[in-house]
């Protein structure tokens, strides 16, 4: 009996390792579908490469050291990937006729990317003094009866109020103030930033190259 037991274990393993091993070929085999895309323009490349050094020297304390890719599209493109790649199409920067207009632009999507940065810092912040409920302390509702500790968070409080930390921390994470700041500190007039937001407002309508480019995973296919 333990034999034939064995025997229906091996033979049910041997099922169960056929199906992952087909599954597994379907998924290695399987063609990706890509966007068509041309060659981008050389001049374009030269152009945001050199812009975006200029503004990434400049800005040295931003906290990013990103590339920037140029590629060719037709449709006005820009995004980012994580902290390592700026990508733009070849159309987008033919829209920019001065090179203050390019750099408002690469700074509208580097301002993203310092925020976010920024942001997920912020989650690691820990409050500096950590609010402790003592259950057992006697008082009435748990609270404990520590009047040192009472007036250390009445001095922080004093010193700091949460409402201004709170506001300051959301001017240092807003993408549109950072881009701007980019933008005075590279030595150009922020005046232009609003050229380079109307620029922008029909980007991005192309979502496959971004999906292409940016990793994004294919739909799911479900087996009945």
């Amino acid at each position: 009996m333990r034999v034939a037991a064995m025997v229906l274990t091996l033979a049910l393993c041997g099922c169960q390792d056929s199906r992952f091993f087909r599954t597994a070929r379907g998924f290695i085999n399987k063609p990706i579908e890509t966007g068509e895309t041309k060659e981008a323009s050389i001049a374009a490349a030269a152009r945001v490469d050199q812009m975006g050094r200029q503004i990434l020297s400049a800005n040295i304390f931003c906290g990013i050291d990103t590339g920037f890719q140029t590629i060719g599209n037709e449709d006005p493109v820009l995004f980012h990937r994580g902290q390592q790649s700026v990508f733009i199409s070849d159309a987008l920067v033919d829209k920019c006729k001065t090179d203050e207009e390019l750099a408002a632009v690469l700074c509208s999507e580097l301002g993203k990317m310092v925020a976010e940065k920024r942001n997920a810092t912020k989650m690691g912040y820990a409050d500096p003094i950590m609010a402790i409920t003592l259950t057992n302390s006697g008082e009435a509702g748990g609270i404990t009866g520590d009047q040192f500790r009472l007036a250390e968070l009445a001095a922080i409080e004093k010193r700091t109020p949460k409402k201004v930390v709170d506001r300051v921390l959301a001017e240092t994470t807003d993408p549109r103030r950072i881009a701007i700041e980019m933008l005075k500190t590279t030595g150009i007039d922020e005046g232009v930033y609003p050229k380079a937001e109307q620029l922008l407002r029909g980007s991005n309508k192309n979502r496959d190259i971004i999906h292409q480019l940016n990793g994004g995973g294919s739909k799911p296919e479900w087996s009945n």
